[in-house]
């Protein structure tokens, strides 16, 4: 398989990093509409970012991309 140019693997990086954005966005926005506190709401959006950035760049690898 041959390895991804540098500008692949940028662009694989920035997927990886505004999908996990949008995903801590939307926790963080969602969750004190469920009763949560604000500290609760930004670990939460933190253990988002961290969760779907890693699950992104996992799919990434596979497909050979990064």
């Amino acid at each position: 398989m041959p390895t991804p140019t540098p500008a692949v693997r940028v662009m694989a990086l920035t997927i990886a990093g505004l999908s996990a954005l949008v995903a801590a966005l939307i926790v963080f926005i969602v969750l004190p509409h469920l009763g949560a506190t604000i500290l609760v709401s930004t670990l939460s959006a933190g253990g988002a970012f961290v969760a779907v950035s890693t699950g992104t760049l996992n799919v990434l690898r596979e497909f050979g991309l990064f």
